[in-house]
């Protein structure tokens, strides 16, 4: 038996909502992350030079577009604004130390599936 076993590596792809959710669930399981994303920034639509145009809101309320175990601070408005998104986004990242486990400027062209060894 090994008494080092090897982390088992995963890569995610863009650091969107679900980019990010699924780079904070792999670290909590101990797994090795690198996020791979193709802009200089993390939030995906919401990024300041994402495709949400600048005064764009989120379509459903604070209270049902959150992390559950990352609240909102207290912002007045129900629909939060592009900019308040990318904010909460990046105040997330900060908190569960995901910033350094992102390559920024990383275009992927192939993804290949490798043996579990």
């Amino acid at each position: 038996m090994n008494s080092n076993p090897k982390k088992m590596r995963v890569a995610v792809i863009g650091c969107g909502i679900a980019g990010l959710l699924t780079a904070k669930s792999a670290l909590e399981n101990d797994f090795e992350v690198v996020v791979f994303e193709k802009n200089p920034d993390i939030g995906g639509i919401w990024s300041p030079g994402g495709h949400a145009w600048p005064h764009m809101k989120a379509n459903i309320s604070k209270f049902s577009f959150n992390f559950t175990d990352f609240q909102w601070n207290d912002i007045l408005e129900m629909f939060p604004s592009k900019t308040q998104v990318f904010e909460y986004f990046l105040e997330y990242c900060k908190v569960f130390g995901l910033l350094p486990y992102i390559r920024f400027n990383s275009r992927i062209k192939l993804v290949k599936m490798l043996g579990f060894n």
